[in-house]
């Protein structure tokens, strides 16, 4: 069964998406949460963050435990669909809850470049750290215009486990597990 786009005329544009006023506040909302959440984990517990490396991975722990857990109905929905069913058919594929979720990964994105550049600028590489977020910035945004982003997140919750595991393991070192990350 293949599945008819939609004229362009359906969607939003990408302006449009970036100045919905419900997704500006939750994007705001999440960007200032993850600024202090890292200002305040790293001022209340100094001597676990000795280093500019670990300190570069509460954010990354953070945003991959949100994603992980806001996007676990996402998947279940997923499994739930018939054989015959596409992600077009995913109940939360346009949800508030999606796009809400999806500001929080995007403020993650956002606070990890402004608090990396001030924090731990030797961790925020051009590559890794820029072009990788703003890509990441991109493909979400495009997500919601064309009405996707659930079926993005229920990917994303499942692709960010691993990264719970590598952030666990760069935050302390005895919680290193590399068996666990590989399996993931």
């Amino acid at each position: 069964m293949k599945v008819q786009p939609l004229p362009e005329s359906h969607y939003q544009t990408l302006a449009q998406v970036a100045t919905n006023p419900s997704i500006l506040i939750a994007f705001a909302t999440s960007f200032l949460a993850f600024v202090a959440l890292f200002h305040i984990t790293v001022a209340a517990l100094p001597a676990a963050f000795p280093t500019t490396k670990q300190k570069s991975w509460v954010l990354s722990l953070a945003a991959s435990t949100a994603i992980v857990l806001g996007g676990l109905p996402l998947f279940v929905e997923f499994l739930s669909l018939s054989s015959t069913q596409t992600i077009h058919d995913l109940p939360g594929r346009d949800s508030q809850w999606a796009n809400n979720l999806a500001m929080v990964f995007v403020g993650f994105l956002a606070a990890d470049l402004v608090v990396g550049r001030a924090q731990y600028p030797d961790q925020i590489g051009l590559l890794t750290g820029w072009v990788h977020h703003m890509a990441y910035v991109l493909v979400v945004i495009n997500c919601i215009k064309y009405e996707i982003v659930g079926g993005f997140l229920c990917f994303a919750s499942i692709l960010e486990m691993p990264t719970i595991v590598l952030a666990l393991g760069h935050l302390h070192k005895p919680w290193r597990r590399d068996l666990l990350f590989g399996f993931l």
